[in-house]
């Protein structure tokens, strides 16, 4: 249940309906600090950070299928599905690369600092669910809620995302 729900608040909240209809192509608006508190839990999805996901989507509309797609099927399948996501580039690399797809978040402090802090919040959140599982059950029911919660959930809602692009 733990691993259902939290894949549901990050992947379809977070990603499908923050990252991608409100971020990548602006289809609603929303407040700031709303904006800002799901593009937060867009980025407990584990695809990255608004900033970056949102750069290679907009990027993936320019190149759709044609060089330059960051994750295009003439690639190979295994690289349309996942290995895309670890491709080897740098900080400097990184910020030329989101000033051109993602100005607008770039200009945001809050969304730099969810940026730069993204691996933080996975930290904190392992550890939350831990100290909640052990209070409510012990160690066993920590660990069992860092399984399900962290690691079974990101499992499902990375290859979940994926999937979207390796079978389409």
């Amino acid at each position: 249940v733990l691993a259902l729900v939290l894949s549901w608040i990050t992947g379809g909240i977070g990603i499908s309906l923050g990252f991608h209809r409100l971020l990548t192509h602006k289809s609603f608006e929303v407040s700031r600090p709303l904006r800002w508190l799901i593009a937060w839990l867009g980025g407990m999805a584990g695809e990255g950070s608004a900033i970056h996901w949102v750069a290679d989507h907009r990027r993936h509309h320019a190149n759709s299928d044609q060089p330059g797609d960051p994750h295009s099927p003439r690639d190979g399948a295994w690289w349309s599905h996942m290995l895309w996501f670890v491709p080897k580039t740098n900080r400097v690399h990184n910020e030329s690369y989101h000033r051109r797809w993602v100005p607008d978040l770039v200009r945001d402090p809050v969304f730099v600092f969810l940026d730069r802090t993204f691996i933080y919040w996975h930290i904190a959140l392992g550890l939350g669910l831990f100290f909640a599982g052990q209070a409510l059950g012990g160690a066993a029911m920590g660990w069992s809620f860092v399984v399900w919660g962290m690691f079974v959930r990101l499992l499902f809602v990375l290859h979940t995302t994926w999937l979207v692009n390796s079978a389409t």
